[in-house]
């Protein structure tokens, strides 16, 4: 829902932002339903119309376990002692190709064509090889590829390019790494199309990957995955559908309000609650939540995702990474919401360690608020500089970019440089110990009372 069409405001006041927030956080919280409740409701696909192509695709699962067990195998050389996880089993993924669709008003409906068709429709309009990865959010447990149609069909447009989604398995039905193994296979099917995909082979260097809140953190732990992979062999592959393909790195990233501290831990999540839209992330296992057949899981857990001990695991919550060097140029957005320290703890990480990196924090503004305030003047200089962004990343000219974080004032959008060095006084270990502590306060919820977690 577009907030910024309701009702009359200032944007050049932070009073005005932080009420209509308010307002957005009373509604929120009248919200009521199960797990399969809002599966439904987030995940519903209201179809496709106006200027925009989509053409959704069937991946088949690779024939082969290599992908999956390259996965496992990383996931377990980065536990350090943190917890268990459910091995998953590769699957089939639906995806969807999207692009702007020129010469056709709003209300246009969709052309009764072949996906194929749709596809090859599509292409013809494109102008750029800019390749968007677009993973979605939802706190890792709603959503589905409609969720981002829009912000896509605008960078496709504003780009020349296209957008990629996959249909990502749920939690908690689907608890870590599920998510993440079908996000990885997703990128190895732009890298190296299985047999009887209509899309050719899309190289690394046109790849941006792009999130928004929890779908921000699945692409930088996607990031990490492949950082490690080349931290142990000079020129990794994988076989995939009977192909060695290269574990390259994508052209860069981009993210939307990036959620990456799943244990909460941070600062932010109690200095900027006044800003958000959304009270703190733990309503899943509030005494109350209504049970449904997805949740409580079986065996009951403290998280959506994932047992509560693996919270820092850092390809679940990638603020945990201790390394990102290597890693390709990250752009990162966020308000000045709950989850803004984990940006700038990845931020400040990765400039330290001769990553560039961008970062743009405006002030007062909530979670996801581009989406939120699609009218207001700070989304629309943010969905121009994201298009800009994708663009500089795929132009090879990435030597020449140099790390500049900036915070964006309410009045006239004036920007103030920051150092992306000295973002937050905290240190990985800082961050490692009060991730472990949190993790520890998160309590198994069985649908009843709540249990406490055991130390």
């Amino acid at each position: 829902m577009d907030w910024s069409s309701t009702a009359a405001i200032d944007w050049n006041s932070r009073a005005d932002i932080v009420a209509l927030s308010q307002k957005i956080r009373a509604y929120i919280s009248t919200v009521h339903g199960s797990v399969t409740d809002r599966q439904i409701a987030w995940g519903d696909d209201p179809g496709v119309k106006g200027p925009a192509w989509v053409s959704r695709h069937a991946l088949p699962a690779p024939p082969e376990a290599d992908a999956l067990n390259r996965l496992l195998e990383a996931i377990d050389t980065l536990n350090n002692g943190y917890g268990s996880y459910k091995r998953p089993e590769s699957a089939p993924l639906e995806t969807q190709w999207t692009g702007h669709r020129a010469g056709v008003d709003d209300e246009a409906p969709e052309p009764s064509m072949s996906e194929n068709e749709k596809y090859d429709a599509l292409m013809k309009e494109v102008t750029s090889p800019v390749t968007i990865f677009y993973i979605y959010g939802g706190a890792f447990c709603l959503g589905g590829p409609a969720r981002c149609r829009k912000y896509a069909v605008q960078l496709a447009k504003s780009t020349g390019g296209r957008c990629f989604a996959v249909r990502y398995r749920l939690a908690p039905q689907y608890p870590f790494p599920a998510a993440l193994l079908d996000v990885f296979l997703a990128y190895l099917s732009l890298l190296a199309p299985p047999p009887g995909s209509h899309h050719k082979a899309v190289p690394a260097s046109s790849i941006v990957l792009t999130g928004d809140s929890s779908g921000a953190s699945l692409a930088l732990s996607l990031i990490q995955l492949l950082l490690v992979f080349q931290r142990q062999e000079s020129m990794p592959t994988v076989r995939y559908h009977g192909q060695d393909v290269p574990l390259t790195l994508p052209a860069g990233l981009t993210a939307i309000s990036n959620a990456s501290d799943h244990t909460l831990c941070l600062p932010s999540e109690i200095l900027n609650a006044k800003y958000d839209v959304f009270n703190d992330g733990t309503r899943f296992t509030e005494p109350g939540f209504p049970v449904c057949p997805l949740w409580p899981a079986t065996p009951p857990r403290g998280h959506v995702y994932c047992e509560s001990s693996m919270l820092c695991h850092p390809l679940v919550s990638p603020v945990a990474a201790r390394d990102w060097t290597g890693a390709p140029p990250m752009w990162f957005v966020s308000g000045q919401d709950r989850s803004t320290d984990s940006t700038k703890f990845v931020v400040q990480m990765a400039a330290r360690q001769g990553v560039c990196v961008f970062f743009e924090e405006y002030e007062a503004m909530p979670h996801s608020w581009p989406m939120l305030f699609t009218m207001s003047p700070q989304s629309k200089k943010c969905f121009d500089k994201w298009a800009q962004v994708c663009n500089e990343f795929v132009s090879g000219n990435r030597d020449k970019m140099r790390s500049r974080t900036v915070f964006v004032e309410t009045e006239d959008m004036k920007e103030r440089e920051t150092n992306p060095k000295e973002l937050i006084s905290l240190e990985i270990d800082d961050v490692l110990r009060l991730m472990k502590h949190k993790s520890k306060k998160f309590k198994t919820f069985t649908g009843g009372i709540a249990i406490p977690a055991l130390l």
